[in-house]
């Protein structure tokens, strides 16, 4: 009998030492599902394991699931497929390259960092970002402010993720803020409008891929008394028909994906702001989330 293909979920953190991975009961329960999915539909052998659990060329231990329960493997594992759930930082990129002459990962490092640093994405795709400026210290971002045309600028970490660390102030407020790390500073775009014919108000419009081709996109609404929307920050979502994605961001999908021709084993997702009508390219996401809220268990099943 053939050996099952393992495919394994790498992610950053320690947590073998619990008694279930995951800390978020519903993040644990879709990945259930997914594993289930995995091993009952496409005869995979799903495992997940610590980015830390690397050594030698192989991982050391990993956990499953199965039967309906999570079980610890204490054995020498080598997947046959990784689906990348770390983050990205410059000082493990040596190891990602390591890891990426042994086995074959989604997504490559080269897109990760593409996608992870906010300059590298401003930068590839300049004519459908808002302006993106650099600032190493508190006498870059007074210079750069000046050629900002928004009343309000936005400023985050040059890697971040899932929100952290984005704050959108006045300029005069923000050129009293303290700057401790590398920095991205952008013009802020006014999503108030809304999305044209689909939705009025305040908005980030995530289109997921794999490959080359869209499964999945869907609005996401600002966290009550903020305008973030992210939903681990308490924004909301609404799903929109493939067949309802506005025309005008398609070619931009093209633009995009050419660029990632290189690549074409990969799942990523692209978000838009729209400003009187007109999309902006403010993201590229690796790392997409595999699970929704309860009542989304068709898309969690998709993802």
């Amino acid at each position: 009998m053939a050996r099952k293909k393992i495919i394994g979920v790498m992610y950053p953190g320690e947590d073998w030492n619990q008694k279930l991975p995951f800390t978020k009961q519903d993040q644990r329960e879709a990945y259930e599902m997914m594993f289930d999915i995995a091993r009952d539909e496409f005869d995979f052998d799903p495992v997940r394991f610590s980015r830390h659990w690397y050594k030698n060329g192989v991982f050391t231990k990993a956990w499953t699931f199965k039967n309906g329960e999570w079980m610890k493997l204490r054995k020498k594992i080598r997947p046959d497929i990784i689906l990348d759930k770390t983050v990205l930082r410059y000082d493990l990129i040596e190891n990602q390259i390591e890891l990426s002459n042994k086995y074959m990962i989604i997504n490559p490092w080269e897109l990760d960092l593409i996608a992870s640093d906010k300059l590298l994405t401003s930068t590839a795709f300049s004519e459908i970002s808002p302006e993106t400026y650099l600032v190493r210290n508190e006498t870059d971002l007074k210079r750069v402010l000046p050629f900002i045309s928004s009343k309000e600028v936005v400023i985050k970490p040059r890697l971040g993720f899932g929100g952290n660390g984005i704050q959108i102030l006045t300029k005069g407020k923000a050129a009293k803020i303290k700057i401790t790390e590398l920095t991205i500073v952008q013009r802020f775009v006014d999503t108030s409008k809304g999305i044209p014919g689909l939705y009025k108000g305040i908005h980030d419009f995530r289109v997921i891929f794999a490959g080359n081709k869209p499964f999945l996109s869907y609005i996401r609404t600002a966290a009550p008394g903020t305008r973030l929307c992210n939903m681990s920050l308490g924004g909301g979502v609404i799903f929109v028909p493939i067949s309802k994605i506005p025309k005008s961001v398609k070619p931009h999908f093209k633009h995009i994906l050419k660029t990632f021709d290189s690549f074409p084993e990969k799942i990523f997702s692209v978000d838009f702001f729209f400003e009187k009508g007109q999309p902006y390219l403010v993201e590229l996401n690796t790392k997409p989330m595999v699970y929704f809220p309860p009542g989304f268990e068709k898309e969690t099943r998709q993802m």
